[in-house]
């Protein structure tokens, strides 16, 4: 695969390679995750400047190779670097993270990164809200083919019942409840269609969102920690 000039692009995560040298994991609008060796981004000057690469910032790319593993040779910031702190910057190690462990390298997904770009301003512009946050987290989950169905009762094929109480399996979905099930594992099934419709206004909806989205992406990860939840916890703590 030869080089590509001025392909828009994100920085995920990096780490060191050698001395000089970065493993770089790339969001990108035409090639989606892209893994590549910066070489000369560490440590390192040309033409007398620091070459550095900065998360939360629109980059246009350029990397040649015919492997997975690219070699990036040149990222040119779009608009001067962004700097988040507090929570809007949780938020956006937290997504980059879910990126980088749940999405396939040179998987297509240019729809999500127009959406992946829009979350990153509003970070910039408004600050972290929840309720962007979760939306953002079904927008990845529906991109990968791991959607929630949150209307359709998984088991019977049914439409849920507004007044029913329904349990999530992460794999499956939603099914209908026993009557005597006293687990806290159930979701009134009025709070669901709201979920559905994108009606994010009761804060039971939010909350329903947020533990339904915990369970999934866990699954999906096979229960593997993120460190970034982690250091949110942390932050919150502080």
């Amino acid at each position: 695969m030869k080089g590509f000039q001025e392909q828009l692009g994100f920085v995920l995560h990096t780490q060191p390679f050698s001395e000089n040298s970065l493993l770089v994991d790339l969001f990108t609008y035409g090639y989606g995750r892209v893994k590549c060796i910066a070489k000369g981004f560490r440590g390192g000057r040309k033409n007398g400047r620091t070459k550095s690469l900065f998360p939360h910032s629109e980059y246009n790319l350029c990397w040649y190779g015919k492997n997975d593993l690219k070699v990036l040779t040149s990222a040119e910031l779009v608009r001067p670097p962004v700097f988040l702190d507090r929570e809007p910057l949780y938020h956006g190690l937290y997504l980059n993270e879910l990126i980088y462990r749940l999405v396939d390298c040179q998987e297509y997904m240019n729809g999500f990164y127009l959406a992946y770009r829009d979350f990153i301003s509003s970070l910039i512009l408004t600050g972290a809200d929840e309720t962007r946050l979760r939306e953002i987290e079904m927008q990845l989950l529906r991109e990968l083919g791991f959607g929630l169905l949150l209307n359709v009762d998984a088991h019977s094929g049914e439409n849920v019942n507004p007044e029913n109480f329904y349990k999530f399996d992460p794999e499956s979905g939603f099914y209908k409840a026993l009557n005597d099930d006293l687990s806290d594992n159930l979701f009134l099934g009025k709070y669901l269609l709201e979920l559905h419709a994108g009606c994010w206004q009761r804060r039971e909806v939010l909350l329903i969102a947020r533990l339904i989205l915990r369970k999934t992406i866990n699954f999906r990860l096979n229960g593997k920690p993120l460190h970034s939840r982690r250091l949110y916890k942390s932050f919150l703590a502080s």
